[in-house]
């Protein structure tokens, strides 16, 4: 896949921590210069020509819906170039409402975008205003009215709970109209209060009263609740999607698979000789200045890399799988890694199973429905039994016997 980060955006909004910037609009085509000869710079390092292969491209921000449509054509023109797109490949573009009208989505979805990823975050007036959103709810309901009339037949919505003054009742309100929006998925955030944000300093200073945990737990259980008898399954714990209706890119980062990272602070990931999880991760320069300069040299602008070992992979598999519905695969972790997590974890899941909210079968591992609500609190406890009674003393044993994409049948019997 090929992420393309797009850091521009109309306004702040005062719980984002991603980089993004306001007022940069004149930078827009040198920067869309950059990201195409950055395509370039990956094709000369990581590709196969133009084979079709790709599974998804991904416009993600900031806000791409500020990019004209003759940059979004000639960019997927390129990644056409030089890595082949093809009829089964996952366009997705980010769109914020407010900033596109019919023509512009006409434009978009000739371009080749076949999936939208709206971020309403909201059908209420007063919570758009506090969470400093610059659209209204017409601009919503009109968006999704020229999606569907300008051809596209995949559309995410995003919408944000726990947010300060929303109440039960608020939130059944807006899973209502989002179910009755005509979309085929829904991405459901629990809002996060980042370091370094205007929230954070509103939180310090006593004057950003949340719900209550009771209201967040009723809230997501309504979401589980409402979206499947409207036809959506829960497949990841904040997305639900219509069948068929996943999004693939996302799959890519939960399966560990590889993708380019394009533009300014993007990460990015190459799995080694096709190993999932194992591999190289960099990460670009943040700025769009400095980002364009390290392009115009004719430079990766990486700002730095990480290597990600056995230990990691194993970590990240273990936590990323749990995130899904599908759970942890046992027999696919076993021929990445060479053992079974399950007898490794043993005991530490009986009582977890018996609370009903872990559920092991000879197939997989896997956080129940009633366990949904406590996701992180049960993948905290199990890696920290996994790392420190297992994944360490493994590692150490076979980190001569396997190597990222290597096999070895010492380490493959491991338990």
């Amino acid at each position: 896949g090929i992420y393309l980060h797009i850091p521009f955006c109309g306004r702040k909004c005062p719980y984002c921590d991603f980089n993004t910037y306001t007022g940069m609009d004149k930078r827009i085509p040198a920067y869309m210069d950059a990201v195409r000869a950055e395509l370039g710079l990956h094709a000369d390092t990581h590709g196969d020509g133009p084979d079709g292969g790709l599974d998804s491209v991904y416009f993600g921000g900031g806000t791409p819906s500020l990019l004209p449509p003759a940059q979004v054509n000639d960019t997927l023109v390129e990644i056409d170039r030089l890595f082949g797109l093809s009829a089964a490949t996952e366009l997705s573009f980010e769109v914020n409402p407010g900033t596109v009208d019919l023509e512009r989505l006409q434009s978009y979805r000739s371009a080749g975008i076949n999936r939208l990823s709206i971020g309403c975050q909201t059908f209420r007036p007063q919570q758009l205003l506090e969470l400093g959103r610059n659209h209204t709810v017409d601009d919503t309901i009109q968006t999704l009215a020229q999606a569907r009339q300008a051809g596209f037949e995949s559309i995410s919505i995003d919408l944000m709970y726990g947010v300060s003054g929303q109440t039960v009742q608020h939130w059944n309100g807006d899973l209502e109209m989002a179910l009755r929006s005509g979309a085929d998925h829904l991405s459901l955030y629990n809002l996060s209060v980042e370091e370094g944000t205007p929230f954070a300093k509103r939180r310090e200073d006593g004057h950003l009263p949340l719900p209550p945990e009771e209201s967040l737990r009723a809230m997501y259980l309504m979401a589980m609740e409402r979206s499947e008898a409207h036809g959506f399954e829960r497949y990841e714990v904040s997305n639900f999607a219509r069948q068929g209706k996943q999004c693939a890119h996302n799959r890519l980062y939960w399966e560990g698979n590889s993708w380019l990272g394009v533009g300014a602070g993007a990460h990015g990931f190459i799995s080694a000789n096709g190993s999932p999880h194992f591999g190289r991760r960099w990460w670009n320069l943040r700025t769009p200045q400095d980002y364009i300069v390290a392009v115009e040299a004719g430079l990766l602008p990486e700002d730095g890399a990480e290597e990600i070992d056995l230990q990691k992979a194993i970590t990240e598999e273990f936590l990323l799988s749990l995130r899904t519905s599908a759970g942890l695969q046992r027999s696919r972790f076993r021929a990445r890694f060479g053992f079974d997590v399950v007898k490794l974890l043993d005991a530490h899941l009986e009582p977890l199973i018996a609370d009903g909210v872990i559920e092991v079968s000879a197939s997989a591992l896997r956080i129940t429905q009633a366990g949904v609500i406590i996701t992180d609190y049960l993948i905290e406890r199990l890696s920290k039994e996994f790392d420190s009674r297992g994944v360490s003393a493994i590692v150490a044993r076979f980190s001569g016997a396997k190597r990222a994409g290597g096999h070895d049948s010492s380490y493959r019997d491991a338990r």
